[in-house]
Parts: C-alpha cells; sequence; structure tokens
C-alpha cells in the first residue's frame, strides 16, 4: 500500500475548476484579523489518522495554502483512480495554483487503496471512512493555518467525486467523526469525459450553502 501509483488520464480539471469558482464565487478570503491568522510554521503533509498496519501516506493529505492565509476559504481534494490508483499529488499543481490565487487553502487526500486480490486491503466503505476522518481533522485543525473551517468545499473527481457525494450525503459518515452535516458547505462531484455509467450526482449543480433541507439528501 505504501507505493503510488500515478492516475494516467487525465481528469476535466479546467470543468471541474471552473464548477468550483462557480459554486465557491461567493467565498472571499477575510482580511488579517488577530483571531484568524496561523502563528506558526506548521507541517504541510500530515497524516489525519492512524490505522495498525497501514502506511501513513495512505492516509495523509496535503495543504497547499497562499502566502499569509487568514480566515481563508478551504477546498478539499479527493483524487480519482477506480479506488485501486491514485495519489494526493497527481496532477495538483495547477489546482493548487489557481485556488491559492483567489487567496483559498487547498487541501489534497489520500486514501486507502484497494488492491485486486488482497483481502486486507481497503474494501468499502473503508475509502469513505477514510475522507470522513480526513474533514475531522480538517475541521479542528485548518484554523492553524489560516483556513475558516466554517467554510468548506469537497470535490472529487472519478472516484473520489463518488466518495465525495456520499461523505456530504449520507450522515453516518460525518456523524461519525462526530461532525454535522452542515460542516460541508458545498459539493461538487466530477466524472470522467466519455462516462457512460455517470452516477446522478455528475449531472447536479454542486450543492452550496447551509440551507440545504434534509429532503433534499437521499439515504
Amino acid at each position: 500500500m505504501g507505493t503510488k501509483q500515478r492516475y494516467r488520464s487525465r481528469p476535466p480539471a479546467i470543468l471541474l475548476l471552473g464548477i468550483a469558482l462557480v459554486a465557491l464565487g461567493g467565498l472571499s478570503a477575510c482580511q488579517p484579523d488577530a483571531d484568524g491568522c496561523p502563528t506558526a510554521t506548521l507541517p504541510t503533509t500530515v497524516a489525519y489518522r492512524a490505522i495498525p498496519g497501514v502506511d501513513r501516506d495512505a492516509t495523509s493529505l496535503d495543504i497547499h495554502a497562499p502566502a499569509k492565509p487568514c480566515r481563508a476559504p478551504v477546498v478539499v481534494w479527493v483524487h480519482g483512480g477506480g479506488y485501486h490508483v491514485g495519489d494526493k499529488a497527481n496532477q495538483v499543481a495547477a489546482k493548487a495554483r489557481l485556488f491559492n490565487s483567489k487567496g483559498w487553502i487547498l487541501v489534497s487526500v489520500n486514501y486507502r487503496l484497494t488492491v485486486a486480490g488482497d483481502p486486507s486491503s481497503a474494501h468499502y466503505p473503508d475509502h469513505y471512512e477514510d475522507v470522513a476522518a480526513a474533514l475531522g481533522w480538517i475541521s479542528k485543525n485548518i484554523r492553524n493555518y489560516g483556513g475558516d473551517q466554517s467554510r468548506l468545499a469537497l470535490l472529487g473527481h472519478s472516484a473520489g467525486a463518488d466518495i465525495v457525494a456520499n461523505v456530504a450525503d449520507q450522515t453516518r459518515f460525518l456523524h461519525a467523526q462526530g461532525l454535522p452535516m452542515a460542516t460541508v458547505d458545498c459539493v461538487a462531484p466530477s466524472t470522467p469525459r466519455g462516462s457512460t455509467s455517470s452516477p446522478r450526482w455528475a449531472t447536479r449543480t454542486p450543492r452550496c450553502g447551509r440551507a440545504r433541507s434534509a429532503t433534499s439528501r437521499t439515504t
């Protein structure tokens, strides 16, 4: 599980990031103040949970912050790869530049991968639980990096789209981390070009704002 495998199929990054910009257009960074700015240099790669026998990197995240962030909106990115391959570092540089240019923080998340023929590797619902645990860490700690945990968007591509859709939609994953559903202010899943089996989430407008009613969620 410790070996990184690159996801070679290039996701529709321009489309996905365009959706995020529209969805988060109202979430501009705040002016610095004494209550919301980081006070120390902290590691930018951290393990959000520790699982015996699992490589630390498999449950880690990278924090890409602009210079001197202060109460900045936070965009959480979950990579694709069919649950078998992929890594938080893949094709993330352009995303970090874009969001940082807006004064936002990008957090790219790894989750345990499924290895074909290995019953000890990740299986349902491990991938969902990992990302929910990452959100738990972010909610508790991103303020130390200059982020605003009350303004959090969750984006994912391909398998990552399925993960973010379920984590944002099914109450048990966030509730297991002691988090309310309102933790995720905006969710924007994206499926690959040419997909013939796109889930219903792929055709929905990104859901933003805490006014979402319970009836808008499926179980």
